[in-house]
């Protein structure tokens, strides 16, 4: 699953008259490298890890750490991504 379709999930309950512009606004937003910058303790984030290819997920980042499934990848991940705002119904 790529970024978009992962995107496409996160913003399926955003009201359909929010959803050009709130879909426009993430995907000009940039990835972040972790080596320019890290996320906040405790943020629930998307990912790109790198092991055999670049993949897409979804994590948390404290302790100094990126955690998916409970399993600590940080030496895998080389950006990350703010999560949109969730719907305000």
């Amino acid at each position: 699953m790529g970024v978009k379709e992962v995107l496409d999930i996160l913003l399926d309950n955003v009201k359909d008259a929010d959803l050009p512009r709130t879909r426009n606004a993430v995907y000009r937003s940039q990835w972040i490298s972790v080596k320019d910058k890290l996320p906040n303790d405790y943020s629930e984030i998307l990912i790109i890890m790198n092991i055999l290819f670049p993949s897409t997920r979804i994590g948390t980042y404290f302790d100094r750490k990126f955690i998916v499934n409970d399993e600590d990848v940080t030496k895998w991940v080389t950006h990350w991504h703010e999560l949109p705002e969730p719907p305000k119904d």
